[in-house]
């Protein structure tokens, strides 16, 4: 298998914690790829946990798991000003062109469950 660089999108997070799909464990359990998230990535995940009643213990061991596993970009002034281009070239919202710009700036491949990044360079929309 050859080594990927991959940013995991907090939807393909939430996919891997609340229903594991092979794709998803193909791309986060391999030692072969290196991860990156998003600092956004921490918030959407643990708020979408808090929002279906997931318990702290469980929350926890997913922000864990996330920060062992995956190196953490965060959103600095350059990579937020990235974003803004990003927002108006691409039509994308703000947090998820602060993800996509996180993509560009590791040179790696984003994987998302969101359609909104379909079409987009460097994307791998996970069904």
């Amino acid at each position: 298998m050859t080594a990927s660089r991959y940013v995991i999108d907090s939807s393909v997070w939430l996919s891997y914690f609340l229903s594991p799909d092979v794709d998803i464990a193909g791309i986060i359990d391999s030692p072969e790829n290196t991860l990156f998230t998003s600092a956004v990535s921490l918030l959407e995940v643990k708020r979408r946990l808090i929002r279906l009643k997931k318990g702290g213990s469980q929350i926890q061991a997913a922000l864990e798991f996330m920060l062992a596993n995956s190196l953490i970009v965060d959103a600095d002034c350059d990579l937020c000003l990235d974003a803004a281009d990003i927002c108006v070239a691409d039509g994308l919202h703000t947090v998820d062109a602060m993800i996509y710009a996180c993509a560009k700036k590791t040179g790696s491949t984003l994987a998302t469950g969101d359609r909104d990044f379909e079409g987009l360079a460097d994307v791998e929309l996970i069904e």
